[in-house]
């Protein structure tokens, strides 16, 4: 299919989309990379690709032997954290790492 889409000289929608994401990690972990630099503290940062937001998280922190995860949240509460969800709960749930949640 990707092969008949690029021959009809259309994008490859799987490459366009992968290309955004790249940007939006980037831009991300460029902010990311300025607060620990302006703060002082030891960093690396990480873009997981294909994966569960908070299984990457742990991931990530696991294979990197970190001490501690330190996630931002919306603060959402009640039944919109229910019907939305939350990343960072299921950070919280399920890493053997320590989790720091600032709001």
């Amino acid at each position: 299919m990707t092969a008949h889409i690029e021959s009809a000289g259309w994008e490859n929608p799987i490459e366009e989309y992968q290309n955004v994401e790249a940007a939006a990690a980037n831009k991300v972990l460029t902010s990311a990379t300025d607060l620990a630099e302006n703060s002082g503290v030891d960093y690396k940062t990480q873009h997981v690709k294909d994966n569960h937001p908070a299984e990457g998280i742990i991931e990530a922190a696991n294979s990197n032997k970190s001490d501690l995860i330190i996630m931002a949240s919306h603060g959402r509460r009640g039944i919109k954290k229910v019907i939305l969800g939350s990343v960072a709960n299921e950070v919280v749930s399920h890493s053997p790492i320590p989790v720091l949640i600032v709001r």
